[in-house]
């Protein structure tokens, strides 16, 4: 189970600073085509038709959307992007054609997608909400979080890495970001 370390609050915006522990993925992952594109596979469409099957999802009124491999460049490397649509899960051995990931422990920086977040997002890095998708929020906290003030990195193995998205089902919606202290 992750833990709350630390609220902060910058300009009203609450992000939360999470312990999370190794978890567990279960879901629809594509790859993209090439290292510059997003797939052509639809893993909304079946997440959305086959999330049921998941087995022991520890979030069963949630979807997760992880954003994989989508800072490659930063880091030299060539990977695939990938997008897994998903839950958190206690049971590795699923049904046939859905994927398991294993995300070892890490601190994550978390934020909830408000008016607010928004606001200071526009403020901080100049993007507008995109209204579907909250992308964005993975650079805030990028930009607010990873420097030695605040002593977070971005995770260094990408592999390891995850953005992730939070859609639950009481409409409270966060995005989050992998990181390690300096």
């Amino acid at each position: 189970m992750e833990q709350l370390i630390e609220k902060v609050v910058i300009e009203g915006v609450e992000f939360q600073i999470i312990q999370k522990p190794t978890t567990l993925y279960a879901g629809y992952k594509a790859e993209a085509d090439n290292e510059d594109e997003e797939s052509s596979v639809d893993t909304y469409q079946l997440f959305q038709a086959g999330h049921k099957n998941i087995k022991n999802s520890l979030i069963p009124d949630s979807m997760l959307c992880l954003s994989i491999n989508y800072k490659e460049c930063r880091h030299g490397q060539n990977a695939r992007r990938s997008l897994m649509h998903c839950q958190e899960t206690s049971e590795r051995n699923q049904p046939e054609g859905i994927t398991v990931l294993e995300s070892p422990a890490c601190y994550m920086i978390k934020v909830k997608s408000t008016e607010a977040t928004w606001e200071l997002v526009k403020k901080i890095t100049g993007e507008d909400n995109p209204q579907w998708h909250m992308a964005p929020l993975f650079g805030l906290c990028e930009k607010l979080f990873c420097n030695e003030e605040r002593g977070f990195a971005l995770t260094p193995d990408f592999s390891d890495t995850y953005e992730i998205e939070y859609y639950n089902a009481d409409g409270n919606n966060y995005a989050g970001i992998s990181v390690v202290k300096l």
